[in-house]
């Protein structure tokens, strides 16, 4: 069985990760309807138990949000996850307001939390919100007075506030000023550009590094050296490379011996990525993990075709992918200074969509927006099967996020 789950970071007002919005789409469709309401959801509870991908693998120990419509409030098949993982979101329904009142406040009895849309708001449906640990707010569709009204309307209870549909900092910022706890949209991958024409001063550690690990011909001993210059550098690497991913005997303890045991394609993808987690501020940790998810994913599928293409080259374009976001500088500088082949650079400029590369990204950026009509064309044209996709993309998920845990 193929399931698609698309996973949607929701944030905490200091910029981390609460909790993800967990969300079977159907192919060809951008959202659910009332009438596959059901199907959808089963699917989630399917991809959950049938691929043995568990809660936990799938949110790093984090909230789920799940959708549940009517029939499967009543059936309690929130029992089946453990409560201190999910949150229960209540699809609008049409159907007896008492039963799924009792439906919720029953599982609410179990230690499951309780998110409710503000469909609610409609005439008759109060004691649904009543009962909400959550009320979910969209913000593309109410008014900015509106957005602010619910807040005072229900502020005296201990419901917290979540802004769904936030699509910019701007809106984000009015959420946190309006009184909102949490907040769920693309926001946070905009970049906020700085300058338009330099990179600030305290990320070029980052681009040396970078750059260096891109000359054809490496030298460990220049890597060494500026690695030891920043002593978060130096710990990071060593924490990386004498975890369980590498571990192989003895402890390593320099810096220039831990190169030497990665070789040469791993010190490309561990000194990227200890660049990334030791440079940039924690409110960018989702962004690091979606980098790492691309990564993983592009590097898995590059494999695929008996090593017809270069893994490290897929790598890369995952792992830099967001580096706009991360030094708040347009990607077309950031290029400039790094020692990278003209497809990278087409491919994280958009300027050639024709290459197995760059169609393998945009193959990733549609199953992170669960676009799963365009990731059905594009997988075809990559000569790759659905059900392919759907496990790399599951496997790399669960990879960065089991990464996270075992560096935490």
């Amino acid at each position: 069985m193929s399931l698609f789950i698309a996973r949607q970071p929701i944030f905490q007002i200091n910029g981390q990760v609460y909790g993800y919005k967990l969300l079977h789409r159907e192919m060809g469709q951008e959202s659910y309807s009332c009438l596959n309401g059901d199907l959808a959801t089963s699917s989630v509870i399917a991809g959950n138990f049938l691929s043995n991908a568990t809660l936990e693998s799938m949110t790093g120990g984090k909230k789920a949000f799940i959708n549940f419509t009517e029939a499967f409030l009543t059936m309690d098949i929130a029992t089946l996850f453990p409560p201190e993982y999910l949150v229960v979101e209540v699809l609008e329904t049409h159907g007896d307001i008492a039963e799924i009142v009792n439906a919720c406040l029953r599982i609410k009895s179990l230690g499951y939390m309780v998110a409710i849309g503000d469909f609610a708001f409609k005439s008759g449906l109060t004691p649904l919100l009543e009962l909400a640990d959550i009320i979910k707010v969209d913000f593309s569709a109410r008014s900015d007075q509106e957005k602010a009204q619910i807040i005072q309307k229900f502020k005296h209870q201990q419901t917290k506030f979540l802004a769904e549909k936030v699509e910019s900092h701007n809106e984000y910022e009015k959420a946190i000023t309006l009184g909102y706890t949490y907040f769920q949209g693309y926001f946070f991958s905009k970049p906020e550009i700085v300058s338009s024409s330099t990179i600030h001063p305290s990320k070029w550690s980052q681009i040396r590094l970078m750059s260096a690990v891109n000359d054809e011909k490496i030298d460990f001993g220049k890597i060494a050296e500026i690695i030891q210059m920043d002593p978060a550098f130096s710990y990071e690497i060593l924490r990386i490379v004498n975890s369980s991913y590498f571990s192989r005997g003895a402890e390593i303890k320099t810096i220039k011996h831990a190169l030497i045991r990665l070789g040469i394609a791993d010190v490309k993808k561990w000194c990227y990525i200890t660049a990334l987690r030791k440079q940039t501020d924690k409110k960018y940790n989702e962004i690091i993990s979606i980098s790492m998810i691309r990564a993983k994913f592009l590097e898995s599928l590059a494999t695929m075709n008996g090593g017809l293409y270069k893994s490290s080259e897929y790598t890369t374009v995952g792992i830099i992918s967001n580096l706009d976001i991360l030094l708040g500088s347009p990607m077309a500088v950031i290029l400039q200074e790094m020692h990278l082949s003209e497809e990278i650079s087409n491919t994280l400029l958009g300027k050639n969509n024709s290459t197995h590369l760059s169609q393998s990204y945009q193959l990733i950026l549609e199953c992170e927006q669960g676009n799963w009509q365009q990731v059905a064309r594009i997988a075809q044209e990559l000569g790759v099967g659905i059900g392919q996709i759907a496990e790399i993309h599951n496997e790399a998920i669960k990879w960065v996020v089991k990464f996270e845990q075992e560096l935490t």
